[in-house]
């Protein structure tokens, strides 16, 4: 079964983060809520939301951190067969998106729930390669899951979701892409992750018959 884009960016249970405008120095400003965040409001534009990939879980001794997906916030400005081209030979199975800074964000997402701190270690290990491609850009803040206290029920750091064109952002179009950097549709993204580890049948979604 494909599973919606939603499903796949499961995270932090009744928390999320809402743009709520840009500052005097052109960067996005936010606020926390804690509350689910609302897909359908985010997908039709009218709010802009994010969240940390880690959600939080009672088990019979105390709390527990689980992520399903791992991200990356790459301020680099690259055109996108090239980023993507990139991405895609460090890691085939990774999937590259437009911020609303016209620059990057890279997901990875697992088969199973799996231990945060494995989590952290893959977020940390891929932060690094990317360091060695881009001098400058590469959002140490953000190579997530970060930042949490599994223990006090803080999920840590958060990134915004892709797929809003939320009136007020400076860009709109935050699509994921293909391997060779064709801008994809939300519903070709879901049947790219379906079959990541099928590079022939995820390198021809995008593609225009005749191409």
């Amino acid at each position: 079964m494909i599973l919606k884009l939603e499903e796949r960016l499961e995270g932090a249970i009744g928390e999320r983060g809402r743009f709520t405008g840009y500052l005097s120095d052109g960067k996005k400003d936010a606020t926390y809520d804690y509350q689910h965040i609302d897909w359908e409001r985010h997908y039709s534009g009218k709010a802009y939301y994010g969240i940390s990939p880690v959600k939080i879980i009672q088990n019979g001794t105390g709390r527990k951190g689980l992520c399903r997906w791992i991200g990356w916030d790459l301020d680099v400005e690259e055109e996108p067969e090239n980023f993507c081209r990139i991405i895609t030979k460090v890691n085939p199975e990774f999937f590259c998106y437009r911020t609303s800074s016209n620059r990057w964000q890279v997901h990875h997402y697992l088969d199973e729930w799996t231990d945060v701190e494995e989590c952290k270690k893959i977020a940390q290990e891929y932060e690094t390669k990317w360091k060695k491609i881009w001098k400058k850009g590469v959002d140490t803040s953000h190579s997530l899951p970060k930042g949490y206290t599994i223990e006090e029920g803080k999920p840590g750091g958060w990134l915004f979701m892709p797929y809003c064109p939320h009136e007020d952002l400076k860009n709109k179009n935050l699509c994921g892409y293909s391997p060779s950097g064709k801008p994809l549709s939300k519903s070709q993204v879901e049947f790219s992750i379906h079959w990541r580890k099928h590079p022939l049948i995820r390198s021809m979604v995008g593609f225009e018959s005749g191409e």
